[in-house]
């Protein structure tokens, strides 16, 4: 059996033949039309390399536009504290 789910403009393909192991592969899109293909151990473990791969391009973006990195807090907000 072959399934392959989209999570958060991703994808995650899941082959489990009837004997042997199951593949669990996500597929890293890129904008220009690219991909990348990572083995990972579990499904669970195939959508945590999804999330922190979202959230580094998030922050690299953040970073390009001329603002700071940050850890979840918003720029300034250790000031604060």
């Amino acid at each position: 059996m072959f399934v392959t789910r989209g999570y958060k403009g991703h994808y995650i393909h899941v082959n489990a033949p009837d004997r042997g192991q199951e593949i669990i592969e996500v597929q890293i899109v890129h904008a220009d039309g690219g991909f990348d293909l990572i083995r990972r151990k579990t499904y669970a473990g195939a959508q945590r390399f999804i999330t922190k791969h979202v959230e580094q391009v998030k922050q690299k973006a953040v970073f390009a536009a001329g603002g700071t990195l940050f850890n979840g807090k918003a720029a300034g907000a250790e000031a604060r504290s």
